[in-house]
């Protein structure tokens, strides 16, 4: 067997491969999935068929910020209850953490969704094991960071024309690449990603978060 190494793909490619697989895949939401992804093609379409599904499951026409609401928060809890096996298995004293925030995170209504994982991603910055054992759980609160920066900007309340706006001024695009690669860096060097992180929320005017590296 032969292992290729293969790019992540750029922002125009996921429009483009969602566009071949999906028909009306609204621009914003392609762009979020690819944020979401990292620019893995495997990741992307996962997360589309998630915007898809939360489209199905409505008996009426639904806005993209309620899908991206809905995706962020299925992923995350997805994410919690794996890192909360993760810490069962390896008796890690951060399982009770995982849990308070799983809890909180069932509790939360959509619109405050994206503050929680803030405050939840700071709590579990600090809440973190002390050796830093395998990628997940250390990689978690800036995933989760990363997962609410991109929430804030493609939740937001847009009209059609202020998003043409946002793609023909090409920040749409710099922006959803920066997010991407975020999240890509969060599992390699969480360093590295804070510090993309940190000035892509200055951009979207964001407050900093308390992910402070020792």
């Amino acid at each position: 067997d032969t292992i290729a190494e293969v790019d992540r793909i750029t922002v125009a490619d996921a429009f483009t491969l969602l566009q071949r697989r999906v028909v009306g895949m609204p621009q914003l939401l392609a762009y979020y999935c690819h944020a979401l992804s990292g620019g893995v093609p495997r990741d992307l379409i996962r997360f589309c068929r998630q915007c898809v599904d939360v489209g199905r499951q409505a008996e009426t026409c639904v806005p993209t910020s309620t899908v991206v609401t809905t995706v962020a928060r299925d992923h995350v809890t997805g994410l919690l209850k794996g890192a909360a096996i993760q810490a069962r298995q390896e008796n890690w004293e951060s399982l009770q953490s995982l849990l308070e925030v799983r809890d909180a995170l069932s509790r939360t209504p959509g619109e405050s969704l994206f503050g929680l994982l803030d405050r939840a991603a700071t709590f579990l910055w600090d809440e973190r094991p002390p050796e830093k054992g395998t990628a997940l759980v250390p990689a978690l609160p800036v995933v989760l960071a990363v997962i609410s920066t991109a929430g804030c900007y493609f939740g937001r309340t847009w009209t059609v024309a202020s998003w043409r706006a946002e793609v023909e001024n090409g920040r749409a695009e710099r922006l959803t690449s920066s997010a991407a690669c975020c999240m890509a860096d969060a599992c390699v060097d969480t360093t590295v990603a804070l510090e993309h992180l940190a000035v892509l929320r200055r951009e979207l005017q964001l407050a900093p978060l308390g992910l402070n590296v020792c």
